[in-house]
């Protein structure tokens, strides 16, 4: 039989110890990889429209999105902002401990008023668009959002057509938008409800139109687009107008 002394005891306990703290903890940030959305001089992107694998999501204000796992080399993304040259590619890293970093390049004509823009000195960023569309993301609200970029690719068959493929409102005909359960949804213009008048189309051009969300209900969308007569109603669809960038 073999004895282990009390001392050697101990010394082998602190050796196990030792190990166990040595190990990766599972789940740490160290498992996922970000991708970096920046301009030519570095300067972090924000709100950047990044496409990978068929999930859309927006870059955050660091200019940062999760995009892979950690150990991903290579990522196929598409990147767009507006002032932007698109970007559609495979995006790098030299190892699994670098994040990926796209450049997106000013479109000449544009290239000074991008620069002179601050990232959340927008006319579409003062309006809270970018803010709520971010809770949405973590989780906070249920909602959708077409941005800028968005309007720009899929802008040409009007208002009503960005709407089609959208989870929470459907074109519903005569100009107007039904959400879940068919029920009637409540426009915004620009923070304002419209009660005379809902067909869209009548309504706004799709190139006045900036940016648009989409809430399927009130009982969860933020509160600062709930008028008080809008309460136990079906869902929200605000509208902004004004210049994309």
């Amino acid at each position: 039989m073999t004895h282990i002394s009390a001392k050697g005891g101990k010394v082998k306990a602190l050796l196990h110890l030792g190990w166990l703290l040595a190990m990766p903890i599972v789940g740490e940030s160290q498992s996922q990889a970000y991708l970096r959305v920046v301009d030519l001089d570095g300067i972090p992107i924000p709100y950047a429209m990044v496409t990978v694998q068929g999930a859309v999501r927006s870059s955050d204000t660091t200019g940062r999105v999760l995009v892979a796992e950690q150990r991903a080399l290579t990522v196929e993304v598409g990147v767009r902002r507006m002032g932007y040259v698109p970007f559609a590619g495979v995006a790098a890293r030299e190892s699994t401990a670098d994040n990926f970093t796209v450049v997106l390049q000013p479109v000449q004509r544009e290239l000074e008023a991008v620069r002179t823009i601050a990232p959340k000195n927008t006319p579409l960023s003062r309006t809270g668009f970018y803010d709520r569309m971010e809770r949405v993301q973590k989780g906070a609200i249920l909602g959708e959002f077409i941005t800028p970029e968005e309007l720009e690719l899929r802008g040409r068959g009007g208002v009503l057509g960005v709407f089609y493929g959208k989870q929470y409102a459907q074109p519903a005909g005569r100009g107007k938008l039904s959400g879940r359960r068919h029920c009637k949804m409540q426009i915004l213009l620009d923070g304002m409800l419209i009660v005379e008048h809902d067909n869209l189309e009548e309504l706004i051009s799709i190139n006045e139109v900036m940016g648009i969300e989409i809430y399927p209900s009130t009982a969860n969308a933020p509160h600062e687009l709930i008028p008080n007569t809008l309460r136990g109603s079906c869902g929200i669809v605000a509208l902004w107008t004004g210049p994309r960038r």
